[in-house]
């Protein structure tokens, strides 16, 4: 967190990080199976870019652009899949936007607060005055 309380730069260090692990999968796997470096991306590239993001998640749309590329530009390196749309393959892959996948997070986070399955007092949050819905 920066001096203005923003994750700019920290949000641009974990998508650099994943950009180089999602580069390694592609240079380093010897298979060309789809399913297997979908697996691969998920598991080693997908948990850098969502581990603590109910904390920094962003909130910006350039921030949230340069998360979803990583993903965006993995899938476009895959085999057959690189003349379809990203929606396309993310259909094809049966895989997730890294937004909805971060909302999940918050929203289970939010779930473990109000039915107290974790340690934090949820009774600060429950006692509004009003809620402001943008």
């Amino acid at each position: 967190m920066d001096s203005k309380l923003k994750f700019f730069k920290h949000i641009g260090n974990i998508v650099a990080r994943a950009h180089n692990r999602a580069n390694l999968i592609h240079k380093c796997f010897l298979s060309l199976d789809v399913q297997t470096l979908k697996r691969a991306f998920t598991v080693h590239v997908s948990l850098l870019l969502e581990y603590g993001s109910c904390v920094w998640s962003p909130h910006f749309k350039s921030e949230i652009d340069r998360i979803e590329s990583v993903q965006r530009r993995f899938t476009k390196r895959l085999r057959f899949l690189n003349n379809m749309s990203y929606s396309q393959r993310s259909i094809s892959l049966d895989l997730e936007s890294s937004e909805i996948r971060r909302l999940r997070q918050d929203l289970l986070l939010t779930y473990k607060i109000v039915f107290g399955l974790i340690n934090i007092d949820s009774s600060n949050f429950l006692h509004c005055d009003k809620i402001v819905v943008y």
